[in-house]
């Protein structure tokens, strides 16, 4: 008489029964995770069961450790499970650095690949985070000097319920562009150029997705609408609500004549000419163009979720 694992063998049940026997045996694991940010936190803040933040004990002079704890399902152990629980919170800690840095306007950074296994969060006895208007943070830029500790905005567990409802296809081109935007925050002291046209790609994905239905000329072929018209128009929709101003146009057109500068001719942004004394300086025009470019792409990117929202 043929055993049990002999008919799994022989009628190829072995893949089948691996794949969906953990998903029915899933259970919440708990990580305790160390993230860095440039601003204190001297608070906590909880989103639902999914991970939470509070300072570390540790403080240091120019950046401050956080402790993240998350969690994320995982088999029971009496399965054989494909996936490196490594990996899985690798992943998971990279996309909540980037949705950190997008909707508090702080630049969190960084983690330990130390990890510790934790039963549950910890009961922390920070008090919870100090809350801002939206409003406050339209006239605020990333890691404002005039702020002297992370807060976060009142509407910060409406935009990550939002993130977590996205179908598919809307979160794959959201991740892509939160990717390119917190590139574009990252390489913003070395590598400004880099930075500069991250950021703008960053928005053209989502100008991308949002005009993929756009017809073309039976003529020439070309789209109907011009590129940099689509340009325009995507943030004023979502970063000024369609107000259309003589300021608003100039700064949208030296936003997109500045990348096409740096990617078509290679004209650097002046920081990063460090190898010509004659040029290198500091460009105050284009260094607060570079930071206004950050501002207005975490607005359209935020209001393009919000607008996205299946809710709505």
């Amino acid at each position: 008489m043929l055993g049990p694992l002999c008919v799994i063998k022989i009628f190829g049940l072995e893949n089948f029964l691996l794949y969906w026997i953990p998903k029915l045996n899933m259970v919440n694991v708990y990580e305790s995770i160390k993230i860095y940010s440039t601003k204190p936190l001297n608070s906590r803040f909880r989103y639902k069961d999914l991970f939470q933040i509070y300072p570390s004990n540790r403080k240091l002079k120019n950046y401050h450790p956080i402790i993240l704890q998350l969690s994320f399902s995982k088999p029971t152990p009496y399965y054989r499970y494909s996936s490196n629980d490594s990996d899985i919170l690798s992943r998971t800690t990279i996309e909540k650095l980037h949705l950190l840095s997008l909707f508090t306007q702080f630049y969190f950074y960084g983690f330990s690949k130390r990890k510790h296994p934790v039963k549950k969060f910890s009961s922390s006895a920070f008090p919870e985070i100090k809350r801002g208007m939206i409003r406050w943070y339209q006239d605020k830029t990333l890691d404002d000097r005039n702020v002297p500790e992370i807060i976060v905005p009142d509407n910060i567990e409406t935009l990550f319920d939002i993130y977590e409802k996205l179908g598919k296809q809307k979160y794959n081109i959201f991740r892509k562009s939160l990717y390119l935007f917190y590139s574009g925050v990252e390489l913003k002291g070395p590598f400004p150029s880099q930075s500069f046209i991250s950021l703008v790609s960053a928005l053209e994905t989502l100008i991308d997705f949002d005009n993929r239905f756009s017809g073309r000329c039976n003529s020439c072929g070309q789209p109907i609408y011009k590129v940099s018209k689509r340009f325009k128009d995507f943030i004023l929709k979502y970063a000024y609500s369609d107000k259309e101003t003589k300021s608003n146009k100039k700064f949208i057109s030296s936003l997109y004549n500045k990348r096409s500068e740096i990617t078509h001719k290679g004209l650097l942004l002046v920081a990063d000419l460090f190898w010509d004394n004659k040029q290198f300086s500091v460009d105050w025009k284009e260094s607060f163009l570079h930071k206004d470019l950050i501002g207005v792409t975490r607005h359209c990117l935020i209001n393009w979720l919000i607008a996205n929202n299946i809710n709505s």
